[in-house]
């Protein structure tokens, strides 16, 4: 499951002396790419449908120009902010430690889901929780010996925690609750993703990030019967030129304008018949005659003086 958040500390940002090295511009594109990392796999590094992301992909995420995405990840990297992997990958090492961390956690959890129905659980979501007053060391320790049974019995769920676990619990709590809140608005149960939804998902498909399906218009272009290819061919013509989701709306917009406009000017149905009497008109005058063209020939006449 995608977790709707990451760690971020305001503090470590502050004082990183790499990231206070780059421009404002530069450690602005570096937290809106953080965002995007958060959603690609493997976590943390900069890829699309397994390959490396291009200047012209990376640029049509955040919705910048190329040249000025490559101006700014080249501060970023020289600055060391940013690093590269022998592959061309783009990824932010202090989300691939954090996220082998977390990994790591989690294993050991579930090494310690043998001491009691909680240690699995918590371990699951990112390592056990610290003993409380009752003696325990804490970590992936249980204070019981291997045979030795709880009060509650192996069904029972555990009397509330102390205060030492507090903080993890609502962290874990937060957690859980963004992810429903997250699932419920992107794609509510009881009814299917809207066309607006599949049109920004397969735009994100493309690389062309920033879609909003409530966009009033891209409502009017689904509404006049503008259909998903349509979408899709203008978001790689705007990934290819560094533009984001409004300029795609825009081209798909102006197309279909210039299709109506070519249609107002070509006569619809079948050509209506000639009259009789137009037929006849057309006989005495030779109208319907094709013209005879010159010869070419060169005529001769002596001047005559009249008077």
């Amino acid at each position: 499951m995608r977790r709707p958040s990451f760690q971020f500390y305001p503090g470590d940002w502050r004082k990183d002396v790499e990231l206070r090295s780059c421009s404002i511009a530069a450690r602005g594109l570096w937290i809106d790419l953080m965002c995007v990392m958060h959603d690609c796999e493997p976590y943390g590094h900069l890829v699309l449908n397994g390959k490396p992301m291009t200047i012209a992909q990376i640029a049509g995420q955040i919705g910048i120009s190329p040249a000025q995405a490559k101006r700014l990840l080249d501060e970023l990297i020289a600055n060391g902010v940013a690093r590269v992997t022998d592959g061309g990958v783009i990824y932010s090492k202090r989300m691939v430690e954090d996220e082998r961390v977390r990994n790591a956690r989690a294993e050991g959890g579930k090494a310690g889901s043998g001491h009691g129905s909680k240690g699995g659980g918590h371990g699951v979501k990112g390592g056990r929780p610290k003993g409380g007053k009752g003696g325990g060391k804490g970590g992936f320790e249980t204070p019981l010996a291997p045979d030795e049974e709880t009060p509650l019995g192996g069904e029972q769920k555990p009397p509330p925690s102390s205060s030492s676990s507090s903080s993890s619990s609502k962290e874990e709590t937060r957690t859980a609750t963004a992810a429903m809140e997250g699932r419920a608005l992107e794609n509510p149960p009881s009814s299917p993703a809207t066309p607006a939804a599949e049109v920004c998902r397969a735009m994100r498909a493309e690389g062309l990030a920033g879609g909003n399906p409530s966009h009033p218009e891209l409502l009017a272009l689904l509404a006049a019967g503008a259909t998903v290819a349509e979408f899709v061919d203008a978001a790689r013509d705007a990934v290819q030129r560094g533009k984001g989701f409004a300029y795609a709306l825009g081209t798909v917009k102006g197309r279909r304008q210039d299709a109506a406009r070519l249609a107002q000017g070509v006569h619809r149905g079948p050509m209506p018949a000639m009259s009789d009497a137009a037929r006849t008109i057309a006989a005495l005058t030779g109208a319907n005659r094709m013209q005879a063209e010159p010869a070419g020939e060169v005529i001769d006449v002596d001047a005559t003086r009249v008077g």
